[in-house]
């Protein structure tokens, strides 16, 4: 599972304030599968200083933060058309297939 992947499965918890927010970002995956491509920026601009805090807890180093952020969500956006929703999945996303 990639950084996007991740981020995108740590907001679904429990509460419904959750789940309304997992709706939505599911709402914008499939936009862009749809063709929408600029939906993606809202997806960007949404976990990117997550992602990137992540990255850098793991780096410790700023420009690879900075690097390795961009190009998880190069990879997601090239990979997003295998994202799928598993009912069977406890957590609903089952993420990239």
């Amino acid at each position: 599972m990639n950084m996007f992947a991740k981020a995108l499965s740590k907001t679904l918890v429990a509460s419904p304030e959750r789940q309304l927010e997992a709706d939505s970002d599911w709402t914008v995956v499939q936009r862009v599968q749809s063709g929408d491509v600029s939906a993606f920026d809202n997806l960007i601009r949404k976990y990117r200083e997550r992602v990137y805090a992540v990255v850098y807890n793991m780096t410790s180093n700023r420009e690879d933060a900075a690097d390795l952020t961009q190009d998880a969500f190069i990879k997601a956006f090239q990979s997003i058309h295998r994202f799928r929703v598993s009912p069977r999945s406890s957590l609903g996303y089952t993420g990239l297939q």
